[in-house]
């Protein structure tokens, strides 16, 4: 009788849904390390994400994490051939860290084939949610659309219309430029796309400045946006307002812009200045750690470990059941360095948008301050489409 009764309860332990916790997680963290304009924001979100996991020691949910750095060297093909020897060899049960547009667009759809959980957090290409919505996908950074059009809106709702964009052209800069000109909602003065490996933005800055445009609004990251805000300045044309994205304008731009970009007004859903106690202690732990400010790249990947934790936890670190971690991770809400942010039915974030203005300081430092919220609670337009399984 004894035996039956330890039998059933073994049974009953392994049943759907009741699986026992995982020993560990086998993390794949597929980054940019070798080559690629994206080198430097990996690095950057990396040393977020080990942040935030030495704060939770080394655990996410209670549960031991097993990192396995990968080198997609900003190629998808590349990235495409380390995640097969990822899934096959190294058996990762969830994916992060890829920085790279291209690579993202590769990547997912080999993860998720295989019931690999995908956890983007960087930019949210609109191809991967609303009615295209995936159970094993997330994004935990920021949809290229919400921080588009938060900005489009909020510059039509002062008035501003005569605006000239420019983007990179590649799919995820015509995503950018096209989610900002539906939301404006009157025709461009102007619209260029220039190739990734442009140095020189004079063609460029001439037709800018033959449109006369009342602003400009600009998809630029890492050196493509140093160079561009450089030479706007010195194009003299610093008296047309320059918006964008937040890259255009992050914490490393900027240091390496220089005084070009004061006056550069950015949409992103984090700031440094953030009022709430969840960012003074991260920017604070941040700061004593490594001696410096936080940046856009840090809070994503400090945020993207704080939610797949509260993920973990909230399934009772049982990651084997992919439909209950699913639904746990779904369901997370959580009060970030970013503001309240939580997920929407196609796994996009729910989460503030805010404006942010370069400034130089009376001590000649030169700091992104918070303008206003634009957005609260900003949900991606089309996420009710998605039709997620039970």
């Amino acid at each position: 009788m004894r035996a039956a009764l330890a039998l059933s309860s073994l049974l009953a332990a392994l049943a759907p849904g009741l699986a026992p916790a995982a020993d560990a997680i086998r993390l794949g963290f597929l980054a940019t390390s070798s080559a690629g304009p994206t080198i430097g924001v990996s690095k950057e979100v990396r040393l977020g994400f080990d942040f935030a996991l030495e704060r939770l020691g080394g655990k996410l949910g209670g549960v031991p994490v097993e990192v396995l750095s990968g080198d997609d060297q900003a190629n998808p093909d590349v990235g495409k051939q380390v995640l097969d020897r990822m899934i096959k060899r190294d058996r990762i049960d969830l994916l992060t860290g890829t920085m790279a547009s291209g690579v993202i667009y590769a990547t997912v759809p080999l993860a998720t084939a295989q019931q690999v959980f995908a956890v983007n957090l960087n930019v949210g290409p609109r191809d991967l949610v609303a009615d295209k919505c995936n159970p094993f996908y997330f994004n935990t950074g920021w949809p290229i659309e919400s921080v588009n059009e938060a900005l489009g809106k909020y510059l039509f709702s002062q008035g501003v219309k005569k605006v000239f964009a420019i983007g990179a052209g590649v799919p995820v800069g015509r995503e950018h430029v096209e989610s900002f000109k539906r939301a404006l909602g009157t025709p461009l003065a102007g619209e260029i796309y220039y190739k990734p490996q442009t140095l020189d933005f004079s063609a460029e800055l001439a037709q800018i400045r033959a449109a006369q445009p009342e602003a400009v609004y600009a998809f630029a990251f890492g050196p493509l946006a140093v160079n561009f805000v450089k030479q706007y300045a010195q194009a003299g044309l610093s008296n047309i307002p320059l918006y964008g994205p937040a890259p255009l304008a992050d914490e490393d731009t900027i240091a390496a812009a220089g005084e070009a970009m004061v006056g550069v007004i950015t949409a992103g859903h984090w700031n440094a200045d953030l009022p709430n106690e969840a960012n003074k202690a991260f920017v604070a732990a941040f700061q004593k750690k490594h001696g410096r400010m936080p940046s856009l790249y840090h809070e994503q990947g400090y945020t993207t470990a704080m939610l797949l934790d509260a993920g973990v936890k909230a399934a009772q670190g049982r990651i084997d059941d992919k439909k209950a971690f699913r639904k746990a991770l779904a369901g997370v809400s959580l009060e970030a360095p970013r503001g309240p942010v939580s997920f929407n039915v196609d796994h996009s974030p729910v989460q503030n948008i805010y404006l942010r203005k370069v400034f130089k300081t009376e001590k000649g430092e030169l700091v992104n301050r918070t303008q206003r919220m634009i957005a609260a609670g900003q949900q991606l337009r089309g996420a009710a489409e998605c039709r997620m399984p039970n």
